[in-house]
């Protein structure tokens, strides 16, 4: 069993790029917990958090709800994937420290790939978030639930 700690607004920044890479949308799955570790007592009211225990589902299989959306990998700009840097020290060769000389770099696009999809949930569902903060399920039926951000495809 695992426990998700799920963000219930949209924060925003002014800068379009740092609105998706640094901050967390409705719906964005914060945390997990294991099923013996419940969430920290000292959340901020009202709480900007719903709960969601979810039976069927080890905290490390719920891990990865929690990723960034990572880039594919690209040549790294600044050695143009050669991982050497191309202002050496002394004359000496050292590898790049964008790409750490592996001569490609990634990005975060956003700050989370998953999130729960509030717009599809069942309205039971939303009813019970919205009114008392926490609801439990079995992985089999919140996995549809959670949208991959990327592709649109449910888990």
């Amino acid at each position: 069993m695992a426990t998700f700690l799920i963000y219930d607004r949209d924060n925003t920044h002014v800068d379009p790029v740092k609105d998706l890479r640094g901050c967390y949308k409705l719906g964005d799955i914060v945390e997990v917990f294991d099923d013996d570790r419940q969430p920290p007592l000292a959340i901020p009211q009202p709480p900007p958090f719903w709960v969601v225990k979810i039976t069927g589902i080890t905290k490390a299989q719920a891990d990865q709800f929690i990723a960034a959306h990572i880039s594919d990998p690209v040549t790294c700009p600044r050695c143009d994937g050669t991982g050497i840097d191309p202002t050496p020290v002394n004359g000496e060769s050292v590898p790049c420290h964008q790409c750490r000389g592996v001569g490609t770099v990634t990005t975060r696009l956003r700050r989370r790939l998953y999130c729960l999809d509030w717009v599809n949930l069942p309205v039971e569902v939303q009813t019970a978030l919205t009114t008392t903060r926490y609801y439990e399920t079995t992985f089999a039926l919140a996995r549809h639930m959670v949208r991959n951000k990327a592709t649109g495809a449910t888990v």
